[in-house]
């Protein structure tokens, strides 16, 4: 049985950057609709979570013996503002191949169902469906920083299009756009060193804000149910269940096939 949180009328889902709002539509029993924003109640039954599982979850992040995995001081700073590269020439010669690789799709059927638009860059990067078509609009200086935000977007981008454009959970999305980025720091070790060192501390640096910044976010947010959600909630289990499905992935295509097709597997149950 597909769950109540699951039994959706209609979902608009808008990821921009740094929130996400999500419209519920007459939800089966869930008592609110489009007038209500959601709390932080909402968010934990949707990821069928309890207060106690987040504590203990966040406490383990913070415990392990190689935390500098996930959260490390910004100084060390990297020179990644001085490697310009054109968003075509990063997508065709690194983002699409690492995901060939290292997540196993159809390249030819995913751009034909991906758009991606410029952005002035006073934007926020976002992924978002349009009709059928899904739609990546990002900045674009030319920086490395750049190619990080492109793949974090492109991960978006194939969990819509591996989940068939269906509802997937937002700490989920976000696990499979951390995925994304690590499986293009992955092919770059392979096929440019340099690169793949500098984005390793661009991902490294970003940690103080999604594991340090964030886990108090969610933490003072745990305690008080009736709290407005903040999107920002999202991102410390995701960012290193992220870390861990990946460097325990191997090779196990399926397993990336199960993630990035959470929603169409969900509508299937």
């Amino acid at each position: 049985m597909v769950g109540v949180a699951y039994q959706l009328h209609t979902i608009a889902i808008v990821n921009i950057w740094d929130q996400m709002f999500v419209t519920y539509d007459d939800v089966k029993g869930g008592g609110y609709g489009p007038s209500k924003s959601a709390c932080v109640a909402d968010w934990l039954h949707l990821h069928h979570l309890a207060c106690d599982d987040v504590i203990q979850r966040i406490a383990c992040i913070h415990s392990r013996p190689n935390a500098s995995a996930f959260s490390v001081s910004l100084q060390n700073r990297s020179s990644e503002n001085k490697t310009y590269l054109e968003l075509e020439c990063a997508l065709q010669n690194f983002i699409l191949p690492s995901f060939e690789q290292n997540l196993i799709f159809n390249r030819h059927e995913f751009l034909k169902a991906v758009s991606i638009r410029p952005l002035c860059h006073s934007s926020i990067p976002s992924t978002r469906l349009e009709g059928d078509k899904i739609v990546v609009s990002i900045t674009w200086s030319n920086t490395l920083f750049d190619c990080v935000c492109l793949a974090h977007e492109m991960g978006h981008a194939l969990q819509f299009f591996m989940s068939e454009r269906t509802f997937v959970p937002p700490m989920v999305r976000e696990k499979c756009a951390f995925v994304a980025e690590l499986a293009v720091i992955r092919y770059l070790e392979a096929n440019n060193i340099t690169l793949a060192e500098k984005m390793k501390k661009i991902w490294n640096r970003e940690n103080y804000f999604y594991i340090n910044v964030c886990s108090k976010t969610l933490m003072d947010l745990c305690s008080q149910l009736e709290a407005e959600y903040d999107y920002d909630m999202n991102y410390p289990l995701a960012r290193s269940g992220a870390y861990d499905f990946f460097h325990c992935l191997g090779q196990r295509s399926q397993s990336v096939h199960s993630l990035f097709s959470e929603g169409a597997c969900r509508q299937e149950a």
